[in-house]
């Protein structure tokens, strides 16, 4: 019996029995050392398809010819040896807050010889063939606000090679990333903590929640709220000692207050206010945003 080799896992390979004498065809049983299988009607040097999916050994059982005459002189121990799939995980997307650089210390990859960490972006790698490496973003990455990164986990021959993309993105101080809640006074929804006088505050499109004051004074520089974002002002103060561009919504509830020292609001969203509006302008209300005003101070 041969046909020792080394496959992947999910592939298959041939085992042969060279019989000399005795009358064709035969009945041949093997074993993988654990399960016994019968090849009927086998001539001599035919191929026996085998598909193990961990290493094993061969060997012969029995040879009977036609005729019921047993073999002797049973031979051949051939070892299959079976590679797992590589599989690589570069760690699930990131949101990077505020710094230039993210060490991927939660990518993981297993049966494979190497790693290699690739961008679409134009930021560079400290070693594309660290597992913890560390990517530092590029100009590019930074004016669009991500890049995607990809973990490949170079197979072991013969198998083949996996990849894991994942997206790493970057955001200022004073981002809100809604991961943990819709409250606005949660430090862990904002890049950089919750908001002070003097932040510059960015309500972007796609996170998991968007904010909401219900309650105490809250303050900003600014606010900036994306297309498809939404605040929600149900309770409690919040000023503003600049500007608002909204293409969002922005709502005040008949329990909220909006407190601009400035009162440009920009932008094509709507600023619905059930509650109070304050401004030091008597103008009111300026700029391009459409506004469904219902009480205003």
């Amino acid at each position: 019996l041969s046909g020792t080799a080394t496959i992947c896992n999910g592939s298959s390979t041939n085992l042969s029995v060279a019989i000399t004498g005795g009358n064709s065809p035969f009945t041949v049983v093997y074993t993988d050392g654990t399960t016994p299988a019968t090849v009927n009607s086998y001539t001599s040097g035919s191929a026996i398809s085998v598909s193990p999916t961990s290493t094993k050994t061969y060997s012969l059982v029995s040879v009977t010819s036609t005729g019921g005459c047993a073999g002797s002189g049973l031979s051949g121990s051939p070892v299959v040896t079976v590679n797992q799939l590589p599989i690589a995980n570069a760690g699930g997307n990131v949101n990077v807050c505020s710094a230039g650089s993210y060490t991927f210390s939660s990518a993981s990859a297993s049966n494979s010889s190497s790693v290699t960490w690739s961008t679409t972006g134009d930021g560079t790698f400290n070693n594309t063939s660290l597992l913890a490496a560390t990517y530092t973003f590029g100009a590019n990455d930074l004016l669009v606000g991500s890049v995607s990164i990809t973990l490949t986990a170079n197979g072991i021959s013969p198998c083949g090679n996996n990849s894991n993309t994942i997206t790493l993105s970057h955001s200022t101080n004073g981002t809100w990333l809604g991961t943990l809640s819709t409250n606005w006074s949660t430090a862990g929804n904002w890049c950089g903590g919750v908001p002070i006088a003097s932040t510059a505050v960015l309500i972007p499109n796609g996170a998991p929640n968007y904010p909401i004051l219900s309650s105490g004074a809250q303050a900003a520089q600014s606010i900036s709220i994306a297309g498809s974002a939404s605040l929600q002002i149900n309770g409690g103060s919040l000023t503003l000692s600049g500007d608002m561009d909204n293409d969002g919504s922005m709502t005040v509830g008949s329990s909220g207050t909006l407190d601009m020292v400035s009162n440009q609001i920009t932008g094509t969203g709507d600023v619905i206010v059930n509650g109070i509006f304050k401004t030091s302008k008597a103008a009111g209300f300026s700029g391009s945003a459409s506004t469904a005003v219902i009480n205003t101070i």
